[in-house]
């Protein structure tokens, strides 16, 4: 028995054995002295009020003396019912856009989220460190590469390889980046020939027509180094004078290739049916999922060592993100507001649409209860109140005794 309600309930039986003892008292000096029929009265009608009223208290949570009176036990035989009535008074009385408008719109929960993500970016950032190794450890790599594989897959399959490689080609185009290039492979080919150098002398002096005698030798190889060095010096040149020219012939010839070429990949059937026969063939290739599980294990072991550190950079990173985000919102009153509409919104849609959850949910556990569970809980509750309710039944039947005793001598 909760001992919040211990003390009302010996107060409530002790009252009733009180006024019992008095109504014996009165009753067997009431011949003897006739002022004692008004305690006699009093005390009859408060043990009248006490006993009514703790037969309605004790009914609700079981049968009285144990005899199966009808109406009695009322929690326990209704307790289905009364959960379902329970979940459905919360469902349609608090789980509505009219009880909670009001609530939501009073709350600013971009900047509480902001002054949270400020204040605990550390502790959030720290408490995601420590977890992340063991969701980590858990995922097989042959496992998570071929799930990560198959996504992928999915959603390659479903882009168009050749429109989508003319589109980047075009975006390039526009930015200009195909420029930048084209000096990069220029400037590379003058270095490419340089560093050839000797090769180039060497193919040239086995293609020179002379014998290899001891004086047409020399003469041989004094052709190949001529040769080889009037190519290194011309092909330079011109590399050279493409990449400083904007206007270049060949820069303009360049340009004009790669848009015959962007084109033809958005629109021509033939590079349509080319890009996805080579997508596929990459897609089904099964050095691919090798390739995704070393790429995904390197990914995680760097993760490990990083957050093993004792001065994870991941750590640090968000921290920092966390709050940036954080700042940003404190600083910003649009986004504040935009952010604010937008959860406004989220909170009670997500009311609306699973408060019939909520009231099911509420009639469920109700009815899982254990009857002496539910009954605790109820008396834990209600327990003193009801116990005061006895003792005012004693007082209030008293007093309607001695109101209808007077009636009674008043009338009689």
């Amino acid at each position: 028995m909760n001992a919040r309600f211990l003390r009302p309930r010996v107060l409530a039986t002790g009252l009733l054995v009180l006024v019992s003892v008095v109504f014996a008292v009165s009753r067997s000096l009431e011949t003897r002295l006739p002022w004692m029929e008004w305690v006699r009265a009093f005390t009859e009608a408060a043990m009248v009020g006490a006993l009514a009223d703790w037969f309605a208290v004790v009914a609700l949570f079981r049968h009285p003396l144990g005899l199966p009176i009808p109406h009695t036990a009322i929690l326990p035989k209704r307790k289905a019912e009364m959960g379902v009535t329970l979940g459905r008074f919360v469902e349609e009385n608090f789980l509505t856009r009219a009880a909670l408008g009001p609530w939501v719109e009073r709350v600013d929960l971009a900047s509480n989220a902001a002054g949270f993500l400020q204040g605990r970016a550390e502790e959030i950032a720290a408490r995601a460190a420590a977890l992340l190794p063991k969701v980590l450890e858990a995922f097989d790599e042959t496992r998570v590469a071929a799930v990560v594989l198959e996504q992928v897959r999915a959603m390659v399959a479903r882009l168009p390889a050749a429109p989508a490689l003319g589109e980047v080609l075009e975006l390039a185009t526009r930015d200009g980046a195909h420029e930048a290039v084209l000096n990069h492979v220029l400037q590379m080919g003058a270095e490419l020939v340089v560093a050839n150098r000797e090769r180039i002398r060497e193919e040239i002096y086995r293609e020179v027509p002379l014998p290899d005698w001891p004086l047409v030798g020399k003469m041989r190889g004094g052709i190949a180094d001529y040769v080889a060095e009037r190519t290194v010096e011309r092909v330079c040149k011109n590399l050279t004078e493409v990449a400083g020219d904007p206007q270049h012939e060949l820069r303009r010839q360049f340009r004009e290739w790669l848009r015959g070429e962007v084109e033809k990949l958005r629109e021509s059937p033939e590079y349509f049916a080319k890009g996805e026969e080579i997508k596929m063939r990459l897609l089904n290739d099964p050095a691919l999922l090798e390739y995704a599980g070393r790429l995904w294990g390197g990914i995680r072991a760097t993760l490990l060592a990083d957050l093993g550190s004792g001065d994870s950079r991941v750590q640090a990173a968000v921290a920092q993100f966390l709050k940036g985000i954080g700042a940003r919102l404190e600083a910003d009153a649009g986004l504040r507001e935009g952010l604010n509409r937008s959860l406004r919104g989220l909170v009670l849609d997500a009311v609306e649409k699973h408060r019939d959850a909520v009231g099911r949910l509420i009639a469920t556990t109700v009815q899982g209860w254990d009857v002496q569970q539910l009954v605790a809980k109820v008396e834990d509750a209600v327990g003193d109140d009801l116990q005061f309710i006895r003792i005012s039944g004693t007082v209030v039947g008293g007093t309607a005794g001695l109101v209808l005793h007077a009636v009674q001598k008043v009338l009689w």
